[in-house]
This record gives C-alpha cells, structure tokens and sequence, in this order.
C-alpha cells in the first residue's frame, strides 16, 4: 500500500514538474544567442498577419500574408499561400 502511494507521489511530482512555466527569452537574448533576425510576423489587423523575409542587406525579400495563426506551434497552420516577388535590384 505504501509502496503505490510513494509511486503515486512521483507520478503527480514529475507531471507537476512538466508543467511547471519556464520563463521566456526576451528578443535580445535570442539576437545575441542566434545572431540577425531573418523573418517576423505582423499582425496587420485581427485574423490577418504578415511575415516579412530579410536579405542579408536588411531588405525586405518576401511577404507573406495569411489568416493569424493562433496556435501554439505555426507550421501546423497550413492556409496561407505564399506570393513570392521577384528579388530587389541591390539584393541579388
């Protein structure tokens, strides 16, 4: 009996420790760890975002515009359509 309720214990301890929040890293931390961004997303109005694509040079190289994804893990969300533009002059 002591036995299932020490097994018990640790079951609730490591689904606690699971979940427990671990806190975020802030966007500079991740520029100093992973260097340049190369893409963000805008929320352009409700339900609608857009994620510009970056050259090296800083210029903007791609739009994507799609519904906003609001799940947890964005490449699940597979609705938006992607509409590529030819590159800028400085950027080939």
């Amino acid at each position: 009996m002591a036995e299932s309720g020490l097994r018990l214990l640790k079951i609730v301890l490591l689904t606690t420790l699971a979940y427990t929040a671990v806190p975020g890293q802030s966007r500079d931390e991740l520029k100093a760890k992973y260097g340049r961004v190369v893409s963000e997303t805008f929320i352009v109005r409700p339900g609608i975002e857009v994620t510009a694509t970056y050259a090296a040079t800083g210029r903007i190289v791609e739009l994507v515009i799609s519904p906003q994804n609001t799940g947890l893990i964005k490449s699940r969300s597979s609705t938006g359509k992607s509409i590529k533009h030819r590159p800028f002059k400085n950027d080939r």
